[in-house]
């Protein structure tokens, strides 16, 4: 009786370091080879919630994007319930979180989750109000765990071959640590317990337990607290490569004769002091939202803006066009339509 109960405790125990050892192999190489990427894992984590995925697509160059023609997907949460329909508007290999294309474009917004207004439908998106109020063409590029160096590649590659009259560049509170994994050369896009172990090394942290944990973050919900707590630890490494990308952007849309304005939806303050000293066109949002008393304007649990957030920001860049007069960039589609 001892012996079978030794053997089978033995068993046990190889079986355990079998599944740590491939664990460690899978990461290291798995992850340094580019096998393992966005795409893949978002394609597993979303077959265990209960929707299908064909939405994203890896890319050699952003790591994923959004695949074209996509149909409407329902996103369940915690939280909210949202649909997703993905665009082809010219480029074939991609897709984007537009309505398409109907005449000149006078701007395209490059971004992130909060261009692309994850937790809303389309039709509530501060872009599409914003398309709908001016009467003119404002192409949406916003794709969800884009840091600001994967945003400048879309403006480089896909915005200004749109020939638009405005770029508006999204960046908020996730850039610098998005862009500090993007740096470093991390598969996953965003802070993420999988990210923390390939940071520190095999030696500080268990594979299985940060595989589970990887597993029971994803079915439960990565809370806002701990996404939070994530991004502000990483903020200062990665300051300097979304300032340096802002670098970019302005040079990149100075050459094309492009209006560049930045629309920051958290106030950092070495990027708001970057912006002054560049002499930028900018907007604050979270300046905006609080000099106005806005309530009630993001997602529970989540941190981005919900119906209430979105048209609140509709309203204030709106304002900030009309009093910059950039409106009359497009307004001869509008009176082509009258």
């Amino acid at each position: 009786m001892n012996k079978k109960f030794f053997f089978t405790v033995l068993l046990i125990v190889l079986l355990l370091i079998l599944i740590e050892i491939s664990l460690r192999m899978f990461i290291v190489y798995g992850y340094n080879a580019g096998l393992v990427s966005y795409s893949v894992f978002a394609s597993v984590m979303n077959s265990l919630k209960g929707y299908g995925t064909n939405i994203l697509g890896e890319d050699k160059k952003l790591l994923y994007k959004y695949l074209p023609n996509v149909s409407f997907k329902i996103i369940k949460t915690k939280d909210h319930e949202y649909k997703i329909k993905t665009t082809d508007i010219g480029f074939g290999n991609i897709g984007f979180v537009d309505d398409g294309i109907s005449g000149d474009v006078f701007a395209v917004a490059v971004g992130d989750s909060f261009t692309a207004c994850i937790g809303v439908d389309y039709n509530f998106c501060w872009v599409e109000l914003l398309e709908k109020y001016l009467g003119c063409d404002i192409v949406n590029m916003g794709v969800e765990g884009y840091s600001s160096a994967q945003k400048i590649m879309l403006v480089e590659d896909y915005a200004l071959k749109l020939k638009p009259k405005v770029i508006l560049l999204d960046i908020n509170l996730t850039d610098p640590s998005d862009d500090f994994f993007f740096a470093n050369k991390m598969k996953r896009p965003i802070p993420h317990p999988i990210n923390r172990f390939y940071e520190k090394g095999i030696q500080y942290y268990s594979a299985s337990y940060l595989a589970l944990r990887f597993l029971w973050d994803n079915l439960n919900g990565y809370t806002y607290e701990r996404k939070f707590k994530d991004y502000v630890s990483k903020y200062k490494d990665g300051v300097s490569y979304t300032i340096a990308s802002l670098e970019k952007a302005i040079d990149v849309c100075n050459r094309a004769g492009v209006r560049l304005i930045l629309v920051l939806f958290h106030s950092i303050k070495p990027i708001v002091e970057f912006a002054y000293s560049r002499e930028m066109k900018m907007i604050n949002l979270q300046n905006y939202f609080e000099s106005r008393k806005f309530e009630n304007i993001y997602l529970p649990n989540d941190g981005h803006l919900n119906i209430n957030g979105n048209i609140a920001a509709f309203e204030i860049i709106k304002d900030f066009i009309v009093q910059n007069e950039l409106e009359k960039l497009c307004l001869r589609k509008r009176l082509n339509e009258n």
